[in-house]
């Protein structure tokens, strides 16, 4: 059976409920099994419903200076990659997908080229000055219940965003154990600028940009979770 859309979940739920204010007869097998599967969706709707609705904070104020040229006029999140669509677009269709529609993009450098539709903005205008971080931060006021919080220049797959929201852990990080491949015939970001990170069991101890890259377990991918 194919997952549903968080959207989806709730159009079930009021069909449920419906049915259960009009009152049923367990008339056959079938119909018992459609009335256990709507049960079981609801209950399932109900557990996720407080996850489903954090915010994501799109971190998008950098000036994407390794691209060159490419990045002169336009944001590197707003280049194509993809059927038309921008790594950015791409990103959001995605977050939709698995149900996270209340996002926020911070951005910065030619913030103006940013006019996604029913998206929160604010805006970093000290891009050049500051870092990620302090980025992330000028959204501190949608923190507050919880959020998740992504790059907007990287291209992650849908399965990684349902693993972070699936994750029974208050913060939850997306690790690659096998990020060495990915420098492999790569000179514009050498491994001295990987976000490492040093994991014991399931808990991450620390992460770092300056360490010895032999001696830690994977690199940060750049999207996370935080509950409140």
């Amino acid at each position: 059976m194919p997952k549903q859309k968080y959207s989806d979940l709730e159009e079930i739920k009021k069909i449920y409920e419906s049915v259960k204010k009009i009152g049923y007869k367990k008339t056959s097998e079938k119909f018992n099994e459609h009335i256990s599967l709507l049960e079981r969706i609801v209950r399932r709707y109900e557990e996720n419903k407080e996850v489903r609705e954090m915010k994501v904070i799109i971190i998008a104020a950098g000036m994407g200076s390794r691209l060159k040229d490419m990045t002169k006029y336009l944001p590197k999140p707003l280049l194509e990659i993809v059927d038309g669509k921008s790594i950015i677009e791409r990103e959001i269709d995605i977050l939709r997908e698995v149900g996270l529609e209340d996002i926020i993009i911070v951005r910065g450098y030619q913030k103006d080229k940013f006019t996604i539709p029913n998206i929160k903005y604010y805006d970093n205008d000290e891009y050049i000055e500051n870092n990620i971080l302090e980025s992330l931060f000028y959204a501190e006021e949608a923190m507050e219940d919880g959020f998740i919080c992504t790059y907007a220049d990287s291209v992650f797959s849908k399965d990684i965003f349902q693993k972070i929201l699936d994750a029974p852990y208050d913060i939850c990080l997306g690790v690659e154990p096998k990020w060495k491949a990915r420098y492999e015939n790569r000179n514009e970001h050498p491994t001295d600028e990987a976000e490492l990170v040093k994991i014991k069991g399931s808990e991450i101890v620390f992460i770092s940009k300056f360490c010895n890259p032999e001696v830690y377990d994977g690199e940060f991918i750049g999207v996370a979770k935080f509950t409140k």
